[in-house]
């Protein structure tokens, strides 16, 4: 009979050089004669298809005496592996890691052989699900159910189909009740029970192994080697080592760059933190669930063009320099991702260098001259807001300043200090304050903010880009705050 009881109290781990209660030797001849037995009876139990590490086994002194707890080893190589699935599914573990062997003598003075396989069900901090005790042949001898490392039920297969019943095995369930009695004078008269609640409570038997070392993760534990010859520290069972380099991922589930078993996406997606599969950088999505490689990058964005063609071509060639940086392009890719599509005219009789309509999706230019990276970049900038914030009408007023500010600050931010859009005067006051600012909330211009690291004096410089250029002259809406480029990431 096993039970695990996870306490605190540490189990001395015994010598084997000391005078046992049971042997190696005991335990080797009465596996060997098991197996002939299971052999002979043409049986296919747990010492037919796995074998024991003798070299690794351990004694520990527990109530019953000496006992000898052993790992195990697949017999057959790789493709005769059993595994089991940790708690979220995610992790195949094989039973070579999870799980062992153990011997005892009984009152008889007879060995006990016992082959325990854990069997996760959920991802908790301790071990959740249940243990199989066998004999090392096809009879289950008991099974143990763990909730959060505490041990809730069992029950003996051969006796009970039950994991547990209201009384049986160590374990039993407590009733509560909520009484309330009413009485005349000294003499009560009425008592009534309202049922309120039960509580299953379970005594560890005379052979409760010691604390498991690493429990965690529903069963399992770490398997990074830190043991000798590259072993790992048995999950259950201190003080043992056991092979743990055979950890692999369920299937439709790959390792990600900290070992850790994730979904897989398919070809040129990736998983982002919310745990949906996106296309990876420099892909966008097909269309059809997929993801293509970003070829041409501006036909990818156009479904209008009103240029010459060597404007075109010009056009062309800021478009892929812009996307040379990796926050440009993580804005191309959710434009693409959306669908969104541009028109890109000259229009000479604008008074700023481009210009962003979004009712009709054109970007333009006052001249073939302000085609290049920034005027293209603050208006398709302008697009990308257009779809993060829901559209850009509503902004036609209040918060109109928000999305002018916005964009200029993402330039500002981007382009290493040599700036700036929002303020264009270098040597006046509000230049240098501005300059210092983005320098020291972007690490020297080498990484986003975060909105705690610029929320103290954001709308302090819109104010001041507003004053600055009167043209911008909006009501400032202070609950808008730059998610948009919050959105991005660092690279």
């Amino acid at each position: 009979m096993l039970i695990l009881f996870f306490s605190c109290n540490q189990e001395e781990v015994i010598q084997l050089e000391e005078a046992k209660d049971i042997t190696i030797e005991e335990v080797k001849e009465a596996f060997n004669a098991r197996k002939k037995q299971n052999a002979n009876a043409r049986t296919n139990g747990s010492d037919t298809s796995i074998d024991i590490l003798w070299d690794l086994a351990i004694y520990k002194e527990l109530n019953v005496g000496d006992v000898l707890f052993f790992p195990t080893k697949s017999i057959g190589g790789e493709e005769g592996k059993r595994y089991v699935s940790s708690g979220e599914g995610t992790k195949r573990f094989p039973v070579d890691y999870t799980s062992f062997g153990r011997a005892y003598k009984d009152e008889k003075d007879e060995v006990v052989l016992e082959y325990v396989m854990p069997v996760p069900t959920e991802n908790t901090a301790e071990f959740t699900g249940y243990f199989l005790v066998s004999d090392w042949g096809e009879e289950v001898k008991q099974i143990l159910v763990y909730e959060n490392g505490n041990l809730i039920g069992q029950t003996n297969p051969q006796s009970q189909n039950e994991i547990s019943n209201r009384s049986g095995g160590n374990c039993s369930i407590i009733d509560h009740w909520w009484c309330v009695q009413t009485s005349v004078g000294d003499r009560i008269v009425a008592t009534r029970c309202t049922y309120d609640g039960s509580t299953m409570v379970c005594e560890p038997d005379e052979l409760a192994p010691p604390d498991p070392s690493n429990p965690g993760g529903g069963g399992g534990g770490s398997a990074n080697p830190s043991g000798p010859n590259g072993l790992c520290a048995h999950p259950f069972i201190e003080g043992m080592w056991v092979d743990c380099d055979a950890v692999i991922c369920s299937e439709n589930y790959v390792a990600d760059e900290n070992g850790e078993c994730v979904p897989d996406c398919g070809e040129n997606m990736v998983l982002n933190s919310e745990g949906n599969c996106v296309c990876k950088q420099g892909f966008v999505s097909d269309g059809e669930g997929g993801c293509t490689a970003i070829t041409t990058g501006l036909e990818d964005i156009s479904n209008c063009n009103e240029l010459s063609t060597r404007d075109n071509f010009k056009l062309k060639n800021v478009v892929d320099n812009y996307l040379t940086k990796c926050t440009n392009l993580q804005i191309f890719e959710y434009v693409v991702g959306e669908e969104k599509k541009f028109c890109f005219k000259i229009d000479g009789t604008q008074d700023v260098p481009g210009g962003y309509n979004y009712s009709t999706s054109d970007i333009t230019f006052k001249s073939s001259e302000l085609i290049n990276e920034t005027t293209f970049g603050e208006e398709f900038f302008h697009g990308y807001q257009d779809l993060f914030y829901g559209g850009l009408n509503q902004y036609s007023n209040v918060g109109r300043s928000n999305i002018e500010f916005e964009a200029k600050l993402y330039h500002d931010l981007t382009h290493g200090g040599l700036c700036c859009l929002a303020f264009e005067e270098p040597g006046t006051a509000v230049f240098t304050e501005y300059l210092l600012w983005l320098s020291e909330v972007s690490n020297d211009f080498t990484q986003l903010p975060n909105w705690s690291e610029i929320s103290d004096k954001y709308f302090y410089f819109m104010k001041q880009f507003i004053n600055e250029k009167p043209i911008y002259n909006y009501p400032i809406d202070y609950q808008l705050i730059p998610n948009a480029v919050l959105n991005l990431n660092d690279c």
